[in-house]
């Protein structure tokens, strides 16, 4: 980081972390069925049913490959047609030349990403999500590695976007070949590929895609708001900040999405005094873990950013305090809704998703013209207590109850 803001300046700065901003909000390009097919396997594991987790594998992996082929297309056409140094807010004819050729290799990126992320969601659905998270720590050192050199020959913000996104997916292909390699009898044909798989699949991924399309524009535009107010430059300062806390989202989110397969394969197995006792530990155990390790980071967060943009910068306290409470609420909020996505409570989570975008989204551009840009943090967590965490905890907590009394009768769940 010191190194990029030093050598690229601050446009050039910003427009490369915008590039992460719009990477994390692109999460819902796979239309929800990678989630899908691994929460399908990871029910389909609690009957010890092989062939069927393979037909799963097949109809999604067909499915994939095909979108990942249109991002491509769109990718190439996009580059053409699109005026990305506009869209993306940059002004100085350096940034504007970079604009389009770092645009055109992230969508690139994103298109190879989506059926090569295929092994990583089977490997979660079967509860070994630990090698998944192996191969992604290796890709995470040759992105750094290739980085740094592309920093060290003034490569430029294209080159640089190739390092973040592209290089990595050298590890995804490498965990592609261990899984085929490990996992023979997953490996789909022709004939696994069936119409009601399908069928099953998209109604599910339907809800896990909303969810993700939702999550992005509440949570994931907020660069995006702020360099259209106040240009890249502070929109980069912003991520900066969102960097800086992402860490601690990056641990929770390691730690809790094993435990959505989970679940899935519990309640198949009827196993509900499994279910209840970690629900309750994962939510106030991250709780205390992320309150712990948010406190400290706006404690020294100052020097971070410092250390961040190599050079000083005015620190806003309304700014750091407001992410050390977001990532606490959020961490609290992704215990809960792992508990749900495994159970396939979606439409209750759908519901207050497409509220909380609209509700936190208004006010963000209503606060930013009248206070700053700091107001749109304080928004995100406003609104999402008011809209998902009071309606879902009381869904969670009914739940709960409902498996406290079938734990005593040794009744079955249903939904």
């Amino acid at each position: 980081m010191p190194l990029a803001s030093a050598q690229l300046g601050p446009e050039r700065f910003g427009l490369w972390m915008l590039m992460g901003s719009v990477s994390a909000m692109m999460t819902f390009a796979d239309f929800g069925i990678g989630n899908g097919m691994m929460t399908l396997i990871a029910s389909t594991s609690g009957s010890d049913d092989r062939n069927a987790i393979r037909r799963v594998v097949g109809s999604a992996g067909l499915t994939l490959i095909a979108l990942g082929l249109l991002v491509a297309i769109f990718a190439l056409v996009a580059a053409k047609s699109v005026e990305w140094p506009s869209v993306l807010a940059v002004r100085s004819p350096l940034a504007r030349s970079e604009a389009t050729r770092a645009m055109t290799f992230f969508l690139l990126s994103l298109a190879a990403g989506i059926p090569l992320g295929i092994a990583s969601k089977v490997q979660m659905g079967l509860q070994k999500g630990y090698i998944a998270n192996a191969w992604q720590a290796l890709g995470s050192l040759l992105s750094l590695a290739t980085l740094l050199i592309a920093l060290h020959f003034d490569a430029g913000v294209p080159s640089m976007v190739v390092a973040l996104f592209a290089v990595p997916q050298i590890a995804m292909i490498g965990n592609l070949v261990q899984f085929g390699l490990t996992e023979r009898d997953l490996l789909p044909s022709w004939r696994d590929i069936e119409w009601s798989t399908l069928r099953k699949m998209a109604s599910l991924s339907f809800g896990f895609f909303a969810l993700q399309l939702i999550a992005a524009i509440t949570y994931r535009v907020d660069a995006l708001i702020i360099a259209h107010f106040f240009g890249a430059a502070e929109a980069g300062i912003y991520a900066v900040y969102e960097r800086v806390f992402a860490g601690i989202a990056m641990l929770a989110s390691i730690a809790l999405t094993p435990l959505w397969p989970a679940y899935s394969e519990a309640l198949t197995r009827g196993d509900y005094q499994w279910i209840r006792q970690t629900l309750i530990v994962s939510i106030c155990g991250v709780a205390l873990v992320v309150g712990a390790a948010s406190v400290s980071l706006a404690m020294i967060g100052p020097h971070i950013m410092e250390f961040y943009l190599n050079k000083r910068m005015p620190i806003v306290p309304s700014i750091l305090i407001g992410f050390a409470v977001w990532k606490v609420i959020e961490a609290v909020g992704m215990a809960g809704t792992m508990f749900l996505n495994g159970a396939g409570i979606l439409r209750p989570q759908v519901i207050v998703a497409v509220v909380l975008g609209i509700c936190a989204f208004a006010l963000k551009i209503l606060l930013i013209r009248k206070v700053g840009s700091w107001s749109v943090v304080w928004s995100t967590i406003a609104c999402y207590i008011l809209i998902v965490i009071i309606p879902l905890g009381r869904i969670i907590l009914n739940k709960l109850q409902a498996l406290s009394g079938l734990i005593v009768e040794g009744g079955a769940v249903r939904d």
